[in-house]
């Protein structure tokens, strides 16, 4: 037995592969994941320095509280207690956090880029490429 779906909803599932939604998804959530923490440490210390770590990390609780609940903002207040970034830590690994953060943060932009051209059908500006010498994915 043959399934019929509507006309558009058979459209939309074509133009969801033609996009490769998944692919793109995927690949910006991956990104995300190494991107964000240490993204989200280093404006954490650098609105400690003007503000105060605890005030900065009280803000913090208070917003993700209303977002995810008391599990979030527990979570949140466990991983800015053991990485308290003025507090602890040598210049090396501070080096390799900030190293970490600048890569995750330029392979998040590089597929954002990627799936906004895919699915703007935007033509691919090679000079851009090829003056940061990114490989194409």
């Amino acid at each position: 037995m043959r399934l019929r779906l509507p006309r558009n909803v058979k459209e939309l599932v074509e133009e969801l592969g033609a996009d490769k939604v998944g692919r793109l998804a995927a690949a910006l959530a991956y990104f995300a994941i190494f991107a964000m923490p240490g993204l989200l440490l280093f404006v954490t210390s650098l609105a400690g320095a003007l503000y105060g770590f605890d005030a900065v990390e009280r803000a913090l609780r208070v917003q993700m509280g209303g977002l995810t609940g008391d599990a979030g903002s527990q979570i949140l207040r466990d991983m800015l207690e053991h990485a308290n970034p003025l507090g602890r830590g040598t210049w090396h690994a501070k080096a390799l956090a900030g190293a970490g953060v600048l890569l995750g943060a330029t392979g998040f932009l590089v597929q954002f880029e990627d799936a906004l051209d895919t699915m703007w059908c935007a033509e691919e500006d090679a000079g851009a490429r090829q003056r940061l010498r990114v490989p194409r994915a």
